[in-house]
């Protein structure tokens, strides 16, 4: 288990340094190494997600990844790069996703939902998703290609307050 807690990387260094980290560590990590990442409450917008999903890239024997994103202003473009990231990670089979208070809607949940479609070893699988700007139609293209990711068998999903109206994600 490795673990890296960040209160602050308002500097480009620091997601340079995790990139610099996270490649160091591909070069030791065999498979059944688990990661810990929490960042929540910084900004990662921009470039930065970019530079973190590149990093993230790197870790591709990893089967346990707890990822703490939340409150850090990541777009759709930003959740692209790290939904690209993330299936690369094929060795998965647990993970945390905490994407909850930033500044994502439908089409960045369609993203991560193209990224975790190719995590075909996924057996359990924890979004956090609230507080951003959902409405529905990216629920159910999450859900449907959630179904398709076989071993999948614990799936905990967090969407409150977002906006989600009565048959929206149904």
């Amino acid at each position: 288990l490795f673990s890296v807690l960040l209160f602050s990387p308002k500097h480009q260094f620091l997601i340079y340094f995790l990139l610099f980290v996270f490649t160091v560590l591909s070069l030791r990590i065999s498979k059944g190494t688990d990661c810990w990442l929490d960042i929540n409450y910084n900004d990662l917008a921009g470039e930065c997600a970019k530079d973190l999903s590149r990093a993230l890239s790197q870790l591709r024997l990893l089967q346990t990844l707890t990822l703490e994103l939340r409150s850090n202003s990541i777009t759709n473009v930003g959740v692209k790069h790290l939904a690209d990231a993330l299936g690369q990670l094929d060795q998965l089979r647990k993970m945390t996703i905490d994407l909850g208070g930033n500044s994502m809607d439908d089409i960045g949940v369609e993203h991560l939902a193209a990224g975790l479609s190719q995590l075909q070893q996924l057996q359990t699988l924890t979004l956090k998703l609230g507080h951003n700007s959902v409405k529905g139609i990216g629920v159910e293209n999450l859900i449907t290609a959630l179904s398709h990711l076989r071993h999948l068998r614990t799936l905990t999903l967090d969407l409150a307050c977002n906006e989600i109206k009565d048959g929206g994600a149904i």
